[in-house]
């Protein structure tokens, strides 16, 4: 734990309340220093408990609400670990700093992903891995090939998400990121790029043959060279090639989008995605080559 006190430092110094006085931060933060330096998980947690008093923090209460769930979830109490992460997830609300806000908005999506496949319940499970990827979370890109049997095991609702579907709910899709490559700000194929289709459209064959009343999504996405109303326009291109590749032959449903460069995938998965009159960046680095996709989603529909 030592290893993040800098950075924990820096997060609990520009969250403290401007109405707390400056003898109560400062107790604040000498109470913050002492719960890093104890060896007790326990005595750590009280002196967090007591810098929070002392002056209220968003982060500190983060990280309360965080360690109270993850020691319920550890010690198999599942409902009290869904109670401390709900907290958890009011108290980033509080958060004023975006890169703070986010990073801890990651964490509480990554635990309940854990925490619903835990408690079997694959809908909540998937709406948790969506909200993690759309709100930065750096989702998982296959840069090399992919065969049609992996492509259909990632995209094939579970038994469990059919009966959900057959009880009424709403069942969340699946979804899976290719590395599908064009020619330089072209909509034609490379011979990877063909290959990887082929496998692509064998897979969504099945699929649907498997599950007729499955909906079909194909989103195309760039990276953040060039101007983003041209990007935008080049995904959506993509996106619709991709699909009249995999329809030829075959009555498949399907629906495309483009995001163009609104979503690029960050070196780091914590980095902040800027924006500015439009065009999207990373904050450091960008990689390209993983921005660069085509995802998949397949959703049960009733």
């Amino acid at each position: 734990m030592k290893s993040l006190y800098p950075l924990l430092m820096i997060l609990l110094l520009s969250s403290l309340s401007a109405e707390c006085t400056q003898k109560a931060k400062e107790k604040s933060i000498s109470l913050y220093n002492q719960s890093y330096e104890t060896l007790s998980s326990d005595n750590s947690l009280t002196l967090l408990k007591e810098s929070l008093k002392s002056c209220y923090s968003a982060v500190v209460a983060c990280e309360i609400n965080l360690r109270l769930g993850d020691n319920a979830f550890d010690n198999g109490a599942y409902q009290d670990a869904k109670s401390h992460y709900a907290t958890l997830s009011g108290e980033i609300d509080h958060i004023k700093d975006r890169s703070n806000k986010k990073r801890y908005l990651l964490i509480y999506y990554k635990r309940m992903q854990e925490l619903y496949a835990t408690l079997k319940d694959p809908v909540n499970e998937n709406i948790m891995k969506e909200k993690y990827n759309i709100t930065g979370g750096k989702p998982m890109i296959y840069k090399s090939y992919v065969d049609s049997d992996d492509i259909k095991k990632q995209l094939n609702p579970s038994e469990e998400e059919k009966g959900s579907l057959l009880r009424g709910a709403e069942v969340a899709p699946r979804s899976i990121n290719l590395s599908i490559t064009f020619l330089k700000n072209k909509t034609t194929l490379t011979s990877e790029g063909k290959r990887q289709a082929k496998a692509l459209k064998k897979a969504l064959q099945e699929l649907q043959r498997e599950n007729t009343q499955g909906k079909i999504t194909i989103i195309g996405y760039t990276d953040t060279d060039g101007m983003a109303s041209y990007n935008q326009s080049l995904s959506q291109r993509r996106a619709k090639y991709i699909r009249d590749f995999v329809q030829k032959n075959n009555n498949l449903s399907i629906i495309t989008k483009g995001r163009g460069e609104r979503s690029p995938i960050c070196a780091d998965e914590f980095e902040t995605i800027t924006e500015n009159n439009g065009e999207y960046s990373c904050a450091d680095r960008e990689d390209k080559f993983s921005s660069r996709r085509v995802e998949i989603k397949f959703q049960l529909k009733k």
